[in-house]
């Protein structure tokens, strides 16, 4: 059009061709401050799980102090959220589902901010820094410890799972949200105050233990032994009992604490991995 407009010498044309270049310096000086005004904060749960929707939280602030910002879309392969408006200072959260396909160690996650503002016209985006690799642990798979017919209910229940629930003592804390968690435990009022699915725990005393040995369980499979091993793991902290873990040569001694259930997931999640 800009040499149709030198050819002709049609003031027309000129006008048209001008305010066409305008529009698009408008769109892209505006378009890029948009973009570039953005902040945007990733939070993951303390654990993940094998194919098992994983809540991810998505903040994202505007820090420009008048002006707000618009359309900005964030994209945590391979799901994407948008913020349609923002106020000055403003801040929003949104929260989506990942699913990893299997356990171990992951490559690292790639990030997107992305905007189509002013006009619709272009799409224009720039990259994040990436989530670092992290350890998925096995799903979870529900399955019973082998036990002696002694230590089984009369109706053929494992009793090592049948003293306390830990559900009907005092509230201990208050953590990240677990695959798993019933809905009953979710505290309502701190997760909409924060953004973040979280959990009350509460506190039991923890007198027995519980030795899960991946050779002596229930399944051909390795997979399945191990997401059945996670599974045990996990029910058993939940009712206040130490756990341990028997994997190979290597034993681990029962302990009830959080970190030391993490770090035996962590174990089964990079079992068999180089």
């Amino acid at each position: 059009m800009g040499f149709a407009a030198v050819n002709t010498a049609n003031n027309l044309i000129y006008v048209v061709t001008s305010t066409l270049l305008g529009f698009m310096l408008i769109s892209g000086i505006a378009g890029k401050t948009n973009l570039t005004s953005v902040e945007v904060k990733i939070s993951l749960p303390e654990e993940i799980y094998a194919e098992t929707p994983t809540p991810v939280v998505v903040q994202v602030r505007n820090r420009r102090r008048f002006l707000p910002v618009f359309l900005v879309s964030v994209s945590v392969e391979p799901e994407q959220v948008l913020f349609p408006y923002l106020d000055g200072r403003g801040q929003s959260s949104r929260t989506i589902f990942l699913r990893f396909d299997r356990r171990g160690m992951t490559p690292s996650i790639r990030i997107w901010v992305a905007s189509t503002f002013p006009f619709g016209f272009f799409v224009r985006s720039r990259p994040l820094k990436p989530i670092p690799p992290i350890v998925v642990f096995p799903k979870l798979l529900p399955c019973g410890v082998p036990s002696k017919p002694s230590a089984r209910t009369v109706h053929g229940n494992d009793k090592v799972f049948e003293d306390r629930t830990g559900e009907e003592h005092d509230l201990q804390s208050i953590r990240e949200y677990q695959p798993g968690d019933p809905l009953k435990k979710i505290h309502w009022k701190s997760s909409a105050r924060t953004g973040r699915w979280l959990t009350k725990e509460f506190s039991t005393a923890a007198e027995d233990s519980v030795m899960v040995n991946l050779a002596h369980l229930p399944f051909k499979n390795l997979e399945a032994r191990l997401s059945c091993a996670a599974f045990i793991i996990n029910r058993a902290l939940r009712r206040g009992k130490a756990v341990g873990l028997v994997l190979g040569s290597h034993r681990y001694e029962p302990k009830a604490s959080l970190p030391y259930k993490r770090e035996l997931l962590k174990v089964l999640a990079l079992y068999g991995e180089d």
